[in-house]
């Protein structure tokens, strides 16, 4: 069996999942640190941790959603998940190694890609060029007419129309 790594937003929802476990344990330890982390949510804001664990059983997983979102520094859940998806979407930790040269540099990654051809992407603040493999593994069509579009470049596309129908793809298989 292979292990496969966790994208970010399976990973925030694990420690979602086990703060909110952490809130609800008999271990007083562990629920007061817990509790302590739900006072920065606005619910909670000047209750200290004994008054959130008097409330705990009323407190539900998508609040450990939130204290998460604002301890990275969002409003909250959605705000977040969404950033991270459009961040992530076309990167996946089983194909990190599938065709693709990373560049630091996005003028650097341009260079390369008109030289060689390819798909432009970006992850984060890194930029890499993909073969058509990887795009396929990433359940998109190499030969959809978007990508001509956009001049395969999802940098700087030459056409944000095609870009959006072309991510909202990309943020629709790497959700499900």
């Amino acid at each position: 069996m292979q292990f496969i790594k966790r994208t970010r937003l399976e990973e925030l929802k694990v420690q979602a999942k086990i703060l909110h476990k952490n809130l609800l344990s008999t271990d007083y330890s562990k629920s007061h640190k817990a509790a302590f982390r739900f006072t920065r949510l606005p619910l909670f804001s000047g209750k200290t941790p004994e008054e959130v664990l008097l409330h705990s059983g009323e407190i539900k997983l998508k609040h450990a959603y939130s204290v998460l979102a604002f301890e990275h520094g969002f409003s909250g859940w959605d705000e977040m998940k969404n950033r991270i998806v459009a961040e992530d979407c076309l990167l996946s930790p089983q194909l990190i190694n599938s065709g693709i040269i990373w560049f630091s540099d996005y003028r650097k990654a341009l260079i390369y890609f008109r030289k060689n051809g390819g798909y432009l992407l970006q992850y984060r603040d890194e930029f890499f060029v993909a073969n058509r493999q990887y795009i396929e593994k990433l359940h998109l069509h190499p030969e959809d007419p978007d990508w001509t579009r956009i001049g395969y470049n999802w940098v700087k596309p030459q056409n944000i129309e095609a870009w959006q129908r072309l991510f909202d793809k990309a943020r629709h298989n790497f959700i499900d």
